[in-house]
């Protein structure tokens, strides 16, 4: 797989404004650096607490926990963020925190001339939002979505699919330019049937991860006879057009095929998403179609 080191190089050295920092630092390396991209992730304010997330990036996940929420305060020189290159906006959940609105209102009112990139759930679209969004030339979405209906619903707990289509159809008609963000897990594979379908709405590109973490979700961990659904799942993504033309997006799906093939431990992803159910007070069958309990060894 290509790391996130790898991409960012790609990326940045062959950027003119980089190159010439480097040139110049070589001959002097006391000069201050040049702030040309912005990773900026002012809280973990969410409205999801997704199964493959935890209570450091959503603070609905504190709220389930039972852990205080902090407010966090980062404070960055708009007169310096304007003279970016890139600036890319993460959370929690981007477009609900205020800081991270008032921003791009104001980089919308002074004609920001780099590249915004913001990582969203897309469950919330203000229109005064929006027309920001609009305003800003160069500027994409990352949507991330895990599954197709419902199963995303459960994987993006407690996500609506008809609210999110509808904001995905907002996105498309204005002509804002997005991608799509996946990860790959025990439940949202369950959901891959119809997850193509959403090429349909035009993204640029579609990125996608194998889980890492929690470990209890990776895809091995599937009941074997559950395991056969997957792999269909799977290899119907491989009709896509992403398969041919990206490798990286070529090289997870290779991937999990190979990592369904590994024995896992079907007791890991049980008892997680009991623990979740329980919790949670909800049943998982009424979203993803199967019980899993039904596969206990």
């Amino acid at each position: 797989m290509v790391s996130y080191r790898q991409s960012h190089n790609q990326q940045w050295l062959t950027n003119a404004r980089v190159q010439q920092h480097m040139a110049a630092w070589v001959q002097d390396p006391s000069r201050p650096p040049t702030l040309l991209y912005y990773d900026l992730r002012y809280d973990s304010k969410c409205n999801l607490s997704c199964i493959t997330c935890g209570p450091e990036f959503s603070t609905l996940w504190k709220r389930e926990l039972g852990i205080p929420i902090t407010d966090y305060q980062l404070s960055v020189n708009r007169q310096e963020v304007l003279a970016a290159e890139k600036i890319y906006f993460a959370g929690g959940e981007p477009l609900i925190i205020d800081q991270y609105t008032d921003l791009l209102r104001y980089l919308a009112a002074n004609d920001f001339a780099g590249e915004v990139s913001i990582n969203t759930n897309l469950t919330s679209l203000r229109p005064d939002v929006l027309d920001s969004i609009q305003a800003i030339g160069r500027i994409s979405l990352v949507v991330s979505v895990d599954a197709y209906g419902t199963v995303d619903e459960y994987v993006r707990y407690p996500k609506q699919w008809s609210k999110f289509i509808n904001n995905l159809e907002m996105v498309q008609s204005a002509g804002i330019a997005f991608n799509f963000n996946s990860v790959a897990s025990a439940i949202s594979v369950l959901g891959w049937d119809r997850l193509p379908e959403l090429d349909q709405y035009g993204p640029d590109h579609w990125f996608l991860f194998a889980l890492q973490l929690p470990p209890e979700l990776q895809i091995q961990n599937l009941p074997a006879p559950l395991k056969l659904r997957a792999r269909s799942n799977i290899e119907h993504m491989m009709s896509m057009r992403y398969y041919q033309q990206d490798r990286k997006f070529g090289s997870v799906i290779d991937t999990l095929l190979k990592e369904l093939d590994t024995p896992g431990e079907p007791a890991r992803v049980l008892g997680r998403i009991a623990e979740l159910d329980a919790r949670r007070r909800i049943d998982h069958a009424d979203y993803i179609g199967v019980n899993l309990m039904d596969y206990k060894e």
